[in-house]
């Protein structure tokens, strides 16, 4: 079974703010065959509800470049889908329909999923850290299955 693409990547919010040793964009689909770049999947256990969601191909200045598919957790304006840097330079942090994952770029097998779900909001740099969407209205939300 394929992968779809998630609709709400139109939108993504791009945030560099810290230092980061990589390049990353968001890819308009399944990357080519390979060999020298692995395709990974986030979660690492996908459930049958979870084929879609949107590839990322990161470039580390350390390392081969890889390509993650980034399961799709809400389909919602609400909730953020963004590619961040992290206070380490070599993690990355993804972001789709409100399911966020922190990976190692250099070993992308070191990664975890951030355990509030959804993500409302990233604050801003100069921003105060209060979401501007609380999480009481989320709860008529539901997870994707595609």
């Amino acid at each position: 079974m394929g992968c779809k693409l998630a609709p709400n990547m139109k939108h993504v919010r791009f945030d560099f703010t810290f230092a980061h040793n990589y390049e990353a964009r968001i890819l308009d689909g399944p990357p080519p065959v390979h060999p020298l770049e692995k395709l990974y999947h986030f979660p690492i256990q996908l459930e049958e509800g979870d084929r879609t969601g949107t590839y990322v191909r990161v470039a580390p200045q350390n390392g081969p470049a890889w390509t993650g598919f980034f399961a799709l957790g809400f389909n919602s304006d609400q909730v953020v889908s963004a590619i961040c840097s992290c206070p380490d330079p070599d993690s990355v942090c993804v972001a789709v329909g409100g399911y966020a994952y922190v990976v190692k770029v250099t070993d992308p097998t070191r990664c975890f999923q951030i355990e509030q779900r959804p993500v409302v909001d990233f604050p801003e740099p100069d921003s105060p850290t209060s979401p501007s969407v609380s999480p009481a209205s989320m709860s008529k939300l539901t997870p994707s299955t595609a």
